[in-house]
């Protein structure tokens, strides 16, 4: 990593992650050092926040002086401060960084002074306010040293939104226009209070570079949108047990009693969809037979869409058993006023739970089923889904191979 420089060129921004690929021609993977220099002009007064966020060692210079020094071999993470600047100054930057094996990452971070107050009186002059807030790979990955409040070390010990984040989120609310919340994240974040005073909420996770076609198709209707959340979003950690053992007790959908912000499933469209007729052949079965379960939808909105029909499975009263199942979903597109039978098979396997003992077993009992664009939660104060209900006789019980 001495002498001179392999090769030159000028670069639009220091946001590189070369995952075991060269930065250059000439240069090794594994064991490369970089340099950039350049001028810093802010576009106003204030206190910025300046820093880096590598893979490996960097040091960050300001007019010359030793500004940030973590010159040694580690994970990623991420290390800023504060500066107070001056409007229209070029402050000479230079940024350092060496690497010593595959990944390899560097980005140069600056954050401007809080400009929450330039946000409200843009929202003043606005029709609609659209936010975009969220968390970013940096911050959740499992490798990260990032110690932001609600991080620690890659881990998070709370789901909330940044600090700042929910700060900006109400200043904007408080003017009084419609508020549009798009989350990036790449898992679950308790918006409780974006869920009470947010006009939309859209889920974008990590949307890649075509992430604000998708967001803007979506938002000006010329897309109506049909995911359902693969995960949980719960309302606070508080509503998850400590990880002190590997059993699934209130953990997942599958075994979670409380009632979630946002249930595994659920998702919005701009159609609207109604469930009948509900059949289940045979109703009664021995075990180690297979079932179909039918539900007829129907699209009572006057707009095309896409709607996600799931299938659940409880077993009331079995020691060990799920709450609910996702056994099978369907994805059906219903022109206005248009209907559609959607059918599941359901296998001995399908139909079979996991005992106590780790066997894998069909049971005899009563299996309850839904059918319907999301859980079903019953009980009061529950998250209203479209769907009907079915029920199952199981006469026998029989052993499945694992």
């Amino acid at each position: 990593m001495s002498g001179a420089p392999v090769f030159s060129r000028t670069d639009a921004s220091v946001d590189f992650s070369w995952n075991n690929t060269s930065p250059g021609p000439g240069v090794l993977a594994e064991n490369f050092s970089v340099r950039w220099a350049g001028e810093l002009v802010p576009p106003a007064d204030g206190d910025y926040r300046l820093g880096g966020s590598s893979d490996g060692g960097y040091r960050l210079y300001l007019d010359g002086k030793l500004f940030i020094d973590d010159w040694a071999p580690h994970g990623e993470r991420a290390m800023s401060t504060l500066v107070h600047l001056q409007a229209g100054h070029a402050y000479a930057i230079r940024l350092e960084y060496f690497h010593y094996s595959w990944e390899s990452a560097i980005r140069l971070l600056w954050l401007p002074p809080n400009l929450t107050q330039e946000a409200v009186e843009a929202a003043r002059k606005s029709d609609v306010v659209i936010a975009v807030v969220g968390i970013t790979a940096q911050l959740e990955g499992e490798e990260s040293e990032a110690s932001d409040p609600g991080f620690f070390g890659g881990d998070r010990d709370d789901i909330q939104l940044p600090r700042p984040q929910q700060a900006l989120l109400e200043s904007l609310a408080a003017t009084g226009k419609p508020l549009i919340v798009v989350l990036t994240s790449g898992s679950a974040l308790a918006v409780n209070w974006a869920d009470q005073h947010a006009a939309a909420i859209l889920e974008a996770w990590y949307p890649g570079e075509e992430g604000g076609t998708a967001v803007a198709d979506v938002l000006s209707g010329d897309y109506n949108p049909s995911g359902r959340l693969p995960v949980t979003f719960y309302k606070s950690v508080a509503q998850l047990p400590p990880f002190t053992s590997y059993s699934m007790s209130g953990r997942t959908y599958r075994y979670f009693t409380e009632q979630p912000l946002y249930p595994f499933g659920y998702g919005l469209s701009y159609s609207s969809f109604a469930y009948s007729d509900a059949t289940i052949t045979p109703s009664e079965i021995a075990a180690g037979s297979s079932v179909t379960a039918s539900v007829r939808v129907t699209n009572t909105s006057s707009i095309p869409g896409d709607e996600v029909v799931q299938l659940y499975v409880s077993y009331p009263g079995i020691d060990g058993a799920p709450l609910r199942a996702l056994a099978g979903f369907q994805r059906v597109h219903l022109a206005p006023s248009a209907a559609q039978s959607v059918s599941f098979t359901l296998s001995p396997r399908e139909l079979s739970i996991v005992d106590p003992a780790g066997n894998r077993v069909v049971r005899a009992c009563t299996v309850e089923l839904w059918l319907g664009n999301g859980q079903f939660f019953p009980g009061p104060n529950r998250p209203a889904r479209s769907g009907r209900s079915l029920k199952l006789t199981i006469t026998s019980s029989a052993a499945l191979p694992n």
